[in-house]
């Protein structure tokens, strides 16, 4: 949860400093965030690894 709070606290900033919309960077940062983490997370665990 925090690394998702700080993605788009991070993706709202860096959209205010160029002058863009901070709500849909946000967003934005927010669904990359979530793709990466689903590229590592689905191989993972098709080959059965656990962090347990």
């Amino acid at each position: 949860m925090a690394t998702a709070l700080a993605a788009a606290v991070i993706g709202g900033a860096l959209s205010r400093s160029l002058h863009r919309g901070v709500v849909r960077g946000a967003v934005r940062q927010l669904v990359v965030l979530t793709a990466a983490a689903g590229v590592t997370f689905a191989p993972g665990r098709l080959v059965g690894t656990s962090l347990a």
